[in-house]
């Protein structure tokens, strides 16, 4: 003999509660899910992988704007900044080194200097994080901020021309 009572029948649970346990452990689940999938993202988000991969394209992004926009627009100087920040967040990254370069036998403007700005940009596809500023205190140095493993070559090109004649 089975005795089933009416509670039982209904699927409301025990007592007539309307299932209050079974919708906790719904929402308990559905919650341990979201809180997963969230620590998921962050860790995705946070890793040096993605932060390199991102900031490269707003690296390269940035730089295109500032070609685009051109010299006679106010929004250049915007995008100068853009390019800055990511390259400085690389850096942070520990995707790219800095070094400087001091141009101890060349003229700023000369024909040697432009020879070998022209070489350089060859080589490095448009020098985009590079900079050779023009201030008392920076002149005649090349500023550099690339890859470790391109430093050499970077040593290479620009030693070739910052020989002693």
């Amino acid at each position: 003999m089975k005795i089933e009572s009416e509670d039982h029948k209904s699927g409301e649970g025990c007592g007539g509660r309307g299932g209050t346990v079974g919708v906790l452990v719904q929402v308990l689940f559905v919650g341990a899910v979201v809180i997963l999938v969230g620590l998921v993202v962050s860790v995705f988000f946070s890793s040096r992988f993605v932060g390199v991969k991102y900031h490269k394209h707003m690296l390269d992004r940035a730089w295109k704007k500032v070609i685009e926009v051109g010299a006679e627009s106010s929004r250049q100087s915007d995008w100068i900044d853009a390019h800055e920040r990511h390259r400085d967040r690389l850096l942070e990254l520990g995707y790219f080194e800095y070094r400087e370069f001091p141009l101890d036998n060349m003229e700023a403007g000369s024909e040697k200097v432009k020879a070998m700005w022209k070489e350089l940009c060859l080589t490095f596809t448009g020098c985009t994080t590079a900079t050779m500023q023009e201030g008392e205190d920076t002149a005649g140095i090349v500023f550099v901020y690339d890859v470790p493993e391109n430093m050499v070559e970077w040593e290479r090109i620009i030693g070739k021309y910052n020989r002693e004649e």
